[in-house]
């Protein structure tokens, strides 16, 4: 046992936990839209009346995702239409809506009912649970912005890695009907998440070739860099996706002349020389 000398000092005010108020210097929302936008976040469920990871009650209908929960989350959002946008507060799952929770329960009649309950579709879940495992080490927060600060060199690989957007849930997910219906409400899907990626940066990463000429068909662009300074093509190139390498310069290529024009019934010569860019 340590001695008394070396204890650390007690905390003050903070014997009786009642006597704790989280709200008491919290400023007012007219003081607080004066700072701009960025610096502030309106929440419906009282912060000291939620989980232990910041959950509210919705979360956790989505989380137990049965039948009953589903209609008490419908119940929920009919008297608090605001609870919509709630996010987990901890910082180990910190931005994560129950949008994202329905998304990866492969629910897209949730998604469709979140939707016209006002769900954010550009909300941004970047807890720690979320980042690439090379970067979890380099964390820090940010009094300019709400997301974290990273160091960008990363090898993208992480369990929960998803991209931060709705949408790239969806699209790592591979739950195209969610997308297509976030897509018809205005999502974007060459927002970039905190590494700079974009929902096709995302699927290079997983090698989802399917999903990503969806993904491309209907909007997404090719030539966005991400933090560093990566498009797609050159991202696949970097993590040695041969497959999807190749694929997306199919895409991308232009013919400019080329020699043969494939097998001929008079000749067994059926090379073909291509100059493309």
């Amino acid at each position: 046992d340590r001695s008394r000398a070396k204890w650390l000092p007690p905390l003050k005010n903070m014997e009786d936990p009642n006597e704790y108020d989280i709200e008491k210097d919290i400023p007012t929302i007219e003081e607080l839209e004066k700072l701009g936008e960025v610096q502030y976040r309106e929440v419906c469920w009282d912060l000291k009346e939620r989980g232990t990871v910041g959950e509210t009650a919705l979360h956790l209908c989505l989380l137990n995702a049965t039948s009953i929960h589903a209609d008490l989350a419908k119940r929920l959002l009919h008297f608090y239409p605001k609870l919509v946008n709630d996010i987990y507060m901890i910082d180990e799952y910190y931005g994560e809506s129950v949008l994202h929770m329905a998304i990866v329960n492969e629910d897209p009649a949730m998604v469709k009912v979140l939707m016209d309950s006002g769900a954010n579709l550009n909300e941004r879940c970047f807890g720690n649970f979320m980042s690439t495992e090379d970067q979890k080490a380099s964390r820090s927060d940010s009094l300019d912005h709400e997301w974290v600060n990273l160091c960008p060199d990363t090898n993208y690989e992480g369990y929960v890695y998803w991209g931060e957007y709705p949408l790239s849930f969806a699209a790592c997910l591979g739950q195209e009907e969610s997308y297509r219906l976030m897509l018809a409400r205005g999502a974007d899907p060459n927002n970039q998440d905190t590494n700079g990626n974009t929902v096709l940066h995302m699927l290079v990463i997983y090698e989802k070739i399917p999903t990503f000429d969806m993904a491309y068909e209907i909007g997404a662009e090719l030539n966005i860099r991400n933090v560093q300074n990566l498009t797609p093509l050159t991202l696949a190139a970097k993590l040695a996706r041969i497959q999807m390498f190749f694929h997306i310069l199919k895409i991308e290529r232009e013919i400019y002349w080329q020699i043969g024009t494939g097998p001929s019934p008079n000749t067994t010569d059926n090379r073909i020389v291509v100059l493309y860019t």
